[in-house]
């Protein structure tokens, strides 16, 4: 691919990105403010629901909250196959979706214990509507 070709796609990609947050916020920061919000690359505000933030907090022990940020990114990976996504971050964001995903799941403690093979970062399109049903604005959908 030609560098002038690679740039192009680049600067249509980062158009197509301007949704996304500049910076993800710590949860425990986000608890604390009345009205959460946070400033998008093309320099908008988005609020995030205070019971998406609550909701999600309670699945963890005060002790991890600061090992949090939101919002979780699911990135669109085309190269990776039609209508397939990867959950982006540290493993508490794959603990969430993968909590919605699956009512089952057991508490962060001890889920964490196991081993998490790269494949559980992987959702696929026919998924992604649950968990932006469950949390609408603390996760974003970004392209790759």
């Amino acid at each position: 691919m030609s560098d002038r070709l690679f740039r192009i796609l680049e600067n249509e990609i980062s158009k197509v990105n301007s949704h996304l947050p500049q910076k993800v916020i710590p949860l425990h920061l986000l608890l604390k403010m009345d009205h959460p919000q946070i400033l998008t690359r093309d320099g908008e505000k988005t609020t995030l629901d205070n019971k998406e933030i609550e909701s999600i907090a309670e699945l963890f022990r005060e002790s991890e909250l600061k090992r949090i940020s939101l919002p979780i990114y699911i990135t669109r990976r085309r190269d990776m196959g039609k209508g397939t996504f990867a959950i982006g971050g540290s493993i508490h964001n794959i603990y969430i979706v993968r909590g919605v995903l699956d009512d089952s799941l057991p508490s962060f403690n001890i889920w964490k214990l196991k081993d998490h093979p790269v494949s559980e970062r992987i959702i696929y399109n026919y998924q992604l509507s649950k968990i932006r049903s469950k949390f609408p604005t603390t996760t974003v959908i970004a392209f790759a």
